[in-house]
């Protein structure tokens, strides 16, 4: 992997335009995480430079991606991107007290772009049917193909983190084959409909007679009713019974450390999830998004929207937001 790493860091660093991608500006860390690998595959089929800006990162306690992964790139600390570099939308307007400091930013970075002035141009149908041939990152394939070469090469949490996330591990017991499911609630109403419980057990029922299964979820309320209309299933999971579902808003206003025993509680159910024989989810959600790039794609079954791919509306009418 680190021989991967050196490779794409003399590709990206070829580039002569510049793509400052604002990580951690609006929405949750999954899905934020999975649009900054669409964006650096962009940036690799039209050579752009990627460079990340994290330091505000809304799940950030102190230094941005670092608090919590390697680093794979150059970063920017221009303090200026925290206003300005949004994520899918042109800023309004730009404050009075900044206005000369950004001007001259502008002016003298004209081959440099921000989050916004790109995000259509990989979060969008085409981009979804794009082809990606970067023979020196061995990358050959579709874009489920090409973001899994990416999430895997920039996915590698720091030292301190593998030890929180391997602590959280271990305070459970998992026997040595289980299957997993995420079943989200919370706010993803406001996104798309929820998919009804039956729907994971029936898929999970279908294709394994294993009934060790590991649950994530953002609400406690799913474990209870797992528990009691499934009593013949052995259930673990890391979600404890204050979770209530996941609010974003919530958790934006949260401090720090906060967020971080969140963040890294959440880690550690995914990486348990990673180790499964087998993962029921939905590509509606970010996290179902992310483990159908970084698995292997036989070992994960989504039981709402059937296809990975973000544009596809094989069996639902909403779209991701």
């Amino acid at each position: 992997m680190d021989d991967l790493l050196s490779k794409y860091r003399v590709l990206n660093n070829s580039f002569k335009k510049e793509y400052i991608f604002h990580i951690g500006a609006s929405a949750g860390f999954y899905s934020e995480l999975c649009n900054m690998v669409f964006a650096i595959l962009y940036c690799l089929k039209y050579e752009y430079k990627f460079i990340l800006y994290s330091k505000d990162a809304n799940f950030s306690y102190k230094e941005g991606w670092n608090d919590f992964f390697l680093p794979f790139c150059e970063e920017s600390t221009f303090f200026l991107h925290k206003y300005y570099n949004t994520r899918n939308y042109k800023p309004l307007q730009i404050k009075k007290k900044h206005y000369f400091l950004w001007k001259l930013y502008r002016t003298f970075n004209r081959k440099t772009y921000l989050t916004y002035e790109l995000w259509n141009k990989y979060f969008c149908r085409d981009f979804d049917h794009a082809f990606f041939d970067i023979p020196a990152l061995g990358i050959h394939g579709d874009l489920r193909i090409a973001s899994t070469v990416i999430v895997n090469m920039i996915y590698r949490y720091n030292d301190k983190t593998l030890k929180e996330v391997q602590s959280h591990i271990c305070n459970i017991t998992l026997p040595s084959q289980y299957n997993s499911m995420q079943i989200r609630r919370g706010d993803k109403i406001t996104e798309c409909s929820l998919c009804p419980i039956l729907y994971y057990f029936d898929a999970a029922s279908l294709v394994s007679d294993n009934r060790n299964t590991f649950i994530l979820t953002d609400d406690y309320n799913v474990i209870k009713e797992v528990k009691n209309e499934y009593p013949n299933w052995e259930i673990t999971t890391l979600t404890t019974p204050d979770e209530q579902g996941y609010d974003h808003d919530v958790f934006k206003i949260m401090s720090g450390l906060n967020k971080k025993e969140k963040l890294v509680k959440l880690f550690s159910s995914i990486e348990i999830i990673r180790k499964s024989e087998l993962f029921i989810g939905t590509y509606t959600t970010n996290v179902g998004l992310f483990l159908g790039m970084i698995m292997p794609y036989n070992k994960v079954i989504s039981v709402q929207k059937k296809e990975w791919f973000r544009f596809s509306a094989d069996d639902i009418k909403e779209q991701l937001s």
